[in-house]
């Protein structure tokens, strides 16, 4: 990597951080998850009663991994929380996919299912901006499952060394039905902790070399 770009690299990372601790800030965010690297805020918005949900961690992987593993939609099952029968529906290519998905849910609360755009972007200097916009009119509703009727997410992926990049996600959703505001925002940090964890465990697993800041590269083995 020239000189140059990783200037530029090093440019994009101070600035998506300093803009996503501001709207921290502004937002009214409170931590709900702090654990396994991965941190989860939730934060109050004057537009809606339900809360807009950030997350900040390291990913001890690369780009190519991620995308090898976000492209495979059959896979969502095992890494996605409370996700069941993901199944393809659309690809224009390979950054813009249309995907269905069902979301089994505790007892009393009735099963969800979303259809999701998955537009991936690339950008020059390295870094990688995903977005995923719900399509709730794409398919006829089925009875047997309640259509989350908005879901708007974005993941920010900015590479520091090599396997190493710094990733900020933040995800906005309305779950749809008579699950009250207040029950949404008090359990809704669980999904992206719990699917995040999982994701962090297939591609840091997957990795042929861990960078040496990583918390399983310790002197004698400890963890």
């Amino acid at each position: 990597m020239t000189t140059t770009k990783k200037h530029r690299l090093l440019l994009v990372l101070v600035l998506m951080f300093a803009i996503l601790q501001i709207a921290i800030a502004q937002e009214d965010c409170t931590i709900k998850k702090d654990k396994d690297g991965i941190t989860v805020y939730s934060c109050k918005t004057d537009s809606s009663n339900l809360n807009l949900l950030r997350a900040e961690f390291d990913l001890y992987s690369s780009i190519d991994r991620y995308l090898e593993l976000v492209r495979n939609i059959d896979n969502y099952k095992n890494w996605h929380f409370r996700t069941i029968d993901p199944r393809e529906l659309s690809r224009e290519n390979e950054n813009s996919i249309i995907y269905y998905t069902q979301m089994s849910a505790p007892w009393p609360v009735s099963d969800r299912d979303l259809i999701i755009h998955l537009k991936i972007n690339i950008r020059e200097d390295g870094s990688m901006r995903v977005i995923l916009n719900s399509l709730p009119n794409y398919l006829p509703e089925s009875k047997d499952f309640v259509r989350i009727p908005y879901s708007h997410s974005e993941m920010h992926m900015v590479p520091i060394a090599e396997n190493h990049l710094k990733v900020s996600y933040w995800l906005k959703v309305d779950p749809g039905g008579s699950i009250p505001d207040w029950l949404a925002n008090m359990v809704s940090a669980q999904g992206p902790y719990e699917t995040f964890k999982k994701m962090k465990n297939l591609l840091e697993s997957t990795s042929s070399t861990l960078p040496i800041e990583h918390p399983n590269n310790k002197v004698g083995g400890q963890q």
